[in-house]
């Protein structure tokens, strides 16, 4: 296992995601969660920095939704993520799902024999247009040209639930667990790293990686991130306590936004200070994360009641 180091947070820049995903995912159990939202849409990248025209009225959007009836697996979506081919999968507590714009196909365990459990926690795209599927109980599943394989105990991983999952600027993989720490996956093994490696927290939320090849930890005792290798903890200008974050996205102005569970929502500007983060807004609701992409011109997004995107009128 690589050696890592804890060491406090220095000046730098924070810089565009790898991938146009935001990061949602909270430390949550088989149970249906609400998570702390980052408000509004975040949309990410440049196709969907043009998704949604602010100078529209609301009146001109239209909103489109699916649940059960239509062939979502279940009403509560924990994660959104596009493939390249222009699939969109939806995370579900009922299995996974693959929308082509008219119906779901189900991927489920009576039809996948990879899936160990219906309930799917997080899903990435890597940037080799790789599905990452994590999966309640701590299977982490790739699909890749039309198959599934699967990564258990058995290759390195723990039986820890798996909460977020993301890519740095090597292409190395980071997978966050419910107690069990951060794993790496490089060059098809996994390494495992925790508190005692510097990691501020063994339970991990959400993580986001960047250009820079750092990656964002959204943990309950706060905001961490691997820097040259390093661990470090980066303080919020917080006036009670510590946050916990469950929330982490950039926009298409560069800016890291970090949501928390009832310390309301921060945003890092590119050019951030050595104390790191500024407020921009004081507080949240307890509700469900929006989980942001681009399709078609549209944004989708996943509700704790239903799948739905919003596009406009002419």
């Amino acid at each position: 296992m690589d050696a890592f180091e804890a060491r406090p947070p220095l000046c730098d820049a924070i810089r565009p995601a790898v991938s146009p995903q935001m990061s949602t995912n909270g430390a949550r159990g088989h149970v249906a969660r609400l998570i702390s939202a980052i408000a509004g849409l975040l949309l990410l990248g440049p196709r969907a920095a043009t998704a949604l025209d602010p100078a529209k009225a609301v009146g001109q959007y239209s909103l489109a939704a699916w649940q059960t009836e239509d062939g979502l697996p279940h009403n509560l979506v924990q994660a959104i993520a596009q493939t390249p081919d222009g699939y969109v999968w939806v995370a579900t507590q009922e299995g996974l799902a693959r929308f082509d714009g008219v119906r779901f196909t189900v991927f489920d365990r009576q039809s996948t024999a990879a899936m160990t459990a219906n309930d799917v926690e997080t899903v990435f795209v890597s940037r080799d247009g790789s599905l990452w599927v994590g999966v309640y109980g701590g299977t982490l599943l790739r699909h890749q040209n039309g198959s599934f394989r699967s990564y258990s105990k058995r290759e390195g991983l723990s039986s820890a639930t798996i909460n977020a999952v993301t890519e740095d600027a090597r292409g190395d993989l980071w997978i966050a667990t419910d107690g069990d720490g951060l794993y790496r996956f490089h060059d098809d093994v996994f390494a495992r790293y925790t508190e005692k490696d510097g990691l501020i927290d063994d339970s991990v939320r959400c993580l986001l990686g960047d250009r820079e090849g750092n990656v964002w930890i959204g943990t309950p005792s706060g905001l961490g991130r691997i820097r040259d290798g390093r661990f470090e903890r980066f303080p919020l200008p917080l006036r009670e306590r510590s946050a916990a974050v469950s929330a982490l996205a950039v926009d298409g102005s560069d800016r890291l936004w970090v949501g928390t569970d009832g310390n309301g929502l921060y945003h890092l500007e590119p050019a951030a200070s050595c104390t790191g983060a500024s407020p921009s807004v004081t507080s949240t609701s307890e509700a469900c994360s929006p989980i942001a992409g681009a399709v078609s011109g549209s944004a989708l997004t996943g509700a704790c009641t239903a799948c739905a995107r919003v596009g406009w009128t002419s």
